[in-house]
């Protein structure tokens, strides 16, 4: 004889972990994109020094010159939205567990907060001022590649504090395995064991996801002042009696975007796979600037950094810009999405 089973709903709903942001409060607010698409940032140049001639008739700290600027552009570009109902006919035959509060929190800590803060990892290791190149990451090389990442930023004069410095899960397995890290301070130790942040020298160190990180790419360490990660507008509404709809209609828009900064980029240090570094660009002396096949290059005529100036064009093809001899020809190769990085920066002074 059979035997029928029943079978019921749960009378509450469930979910999914909900998450906070990885990277909200880390990176600069001194800018406001508040009315525009986006903003311009004034970027002046040092310059080198003279020698003092006390015999000179005029000009004895040197031939005045004008003071170089150069101009980065920050514009807005992801506009992300989306549209849900809790249509009641059907909330009225689940017990009426839909809650549309709880769901766009929901939405928000599984879904919205993952993405900005994947984005603006992606954005900052594809536009860091410096990389660290590795062939892969083990036990056995995992904390001399973190010193080499505070030695960059230390060369190149960074400040000391606020270095958040993000680790995916796989490399802070490695870390915990690895040999010198038996002789750390035990209370920093204990901190990273439980998985919460913890410092490591200088570096401020937020364990991340795996998927968080761009691909080929084990560690970014970005100094607060030296990124931002600005959110332009923000907009999530429950509407319960929207035209055409029985139910609540819930709407959220949130336009933001991420940059590093040209001033402060040497306050961006990415750990990546050697492989995966474009190599620098050739330019000739006579301003030919060679681009490999499926390769993009930009580049700029006035000194300024191609990586992050207004003034930076972007070539597909081997090309001899208009120029004069004497001109200051930068050119970078730019990464991929995908998982390249930009190459170093090439600098050649024309003489034709």
């Amino acid at each position: 004889m059979a035997i029928n089973l029943l079978t019921r709903y749960a009378g509450t709903m469930d979910k999914g972990f909900g998450a906070k942001s990885l990277t909200a409060g880390k990176a600069s607010t001194r800018f406001t994109w508040d009315g525009a698409e986006g903003i311009k940032v004034l970027h002046t140049l040092p310059a080198a020094l003279n020698d003092y001639n006390n015999r000179a008739s005029s000009n004895r700290f040197g031939t005045p010159t004008n003071v170089q600027d150069a101009i980065q552009y920050m514009k807005i570009t992801q506009k992300k939205s989306y549209s849900n109902v809790i249509d009641i006919t059907d909330n009225s035959m689940q017990g009426m567990m839909k809650s549309a509060g709880a769901w766009m929190k929901q939405q928000d800590e599984e879904v919205v907060i993952p993405y900005v803060d994947k984005y603006n990892l992606t954005q900052w290791s594809h536009n860091a001022g410096q990389y660290v190149k590795i062939s892969s990451v083990t036990k056995s090389n995992i904390i001399e590649a973190l010193l080499d990442m505070e030695v960059a930023m230390n060369n190149k004069r960074v400040p000391k504090n606020q270095r958040w410095t993000y680790v995916p899960e796989s490399s802070m397995k490695f870390i915990r395995l690895a040999d010198e890290w038996d002789g750390c301070d035990g209370i920093v130790h204990k901190i990273l064991a439980n998985g919460h942040v913890g410092n490591f020298g200088t570096l401020q160190l937020v364990p991340i996801p795996d998927g968080d990180m761009p691909a080929n790419c084990y560690a970014l360490g970005a100094r607060k002042d030296s990124v931002f990660a600005p959110t332009k507008l923000a907009i999530a509404r429950i509407h319960k009696s929207a035209p055409g709809y029985a139910g609540a209609l819930l709407e959220a828009l949130r336009v933001f975007d991420a940059f590093v900064s040209y001033s402060q980029c040497n306050g961006v240090v990415a750990l990546v796979k050697t492989s995966e570094v474009e190599t620098a660009p050739t330019v000739s002396v006579a301003g030919q600037i060679t681009v490999g096949s499926g390769k993009k290059v930009a580049y700029t005529l006035d000194g300024t950094d191609p990586r992050y100036s207004d003034s930076a064009v972007t070539i597909t093809s081997t090309a001899t810009p208009t120029h004069t001899a004497g001109d200051t020809i930068k050119a970078v190769v730019l990464g991929s999405s995908a998982g390249s990085y930009q190459s170093d920066i090439t600098t050649t002074v024309t003489t034709s």
